[in-house]
């Protein structure tokens, strides 16, 4: 008699796992504070003060000299007319008399200042201050991840060698 024998054909199980990972995307952008200004102006005018002293400019002292001379003017014809109106009186002064008096000479002042008697004239713009503000951002995006699997389960079969039999003899 033989013994049949058995065979046996194994198939593991089996996993395959994919996996993708979780990925995180993040961007920031910072935030901007712009700061854009303007100086003051400070305006200080002299130009009284100085006239007061003395030290004049171009037009003050254009309007000076014109109005000394229409003063001049007027006092010589004044002078002449009164010259005139003595001379036509009878018991008037010599004409020598009013030649000495023409021709003494006049005392013209000079006055100098050390001290303005007008303030400066001061004015002032004042500046600016602009600001200018985007705020920052974070921007955040997910990327899921997964895992994925494959999956056979393993078997055994079994099978027989060799015909089962029985040999007899005698």
């Amino acid at each position: 008699m033989s013994i049949p024998q058995l065979g046996l054909i194994i198939t593991p199980p089996n996993l395959k796992l994919y996996i993708k990972a979780p990925d995180l995307d993040i961007n920031t952008r910072a935030p901007d504070l712009t700061v854009r200004t303007t100086s003051p102006e400070i305006i200080i005018d002299l130009r009284e003060s100085f006239n007061s002293m003395g030290l004049k400019d171009i037009a003050a002292a254009m309007r000076d000299v014109v109005e000394e001379a229409r003063a001049t003017v007027l006092q010589g014809i004044e002078r002449r007319a009164d010259e005139g109106d003595a001379m036509g009186r009878a018991n008037g002064p010599s004409v020598t008399a009013l030649a000495d008096e023409a021709s003494k000479p006049k005392e013209k002042k000079l006055e100098i200042g050390l001290m303005p008697s007008v303030p400066p004239k001061i004015s002032a713009k004042p500046g600016t201050i602009k600001g200018y503000y985007s705020p920052g951002d974070v921007s955040v995006r997910l990327n899921r991840g997964g895992v994925n699997g494959n999956f056979r389960w393993g078997k055994i079969e079994g099978y027989l060698e060799g015909e089962p039999s029985v040999d007899i003899k005698a």
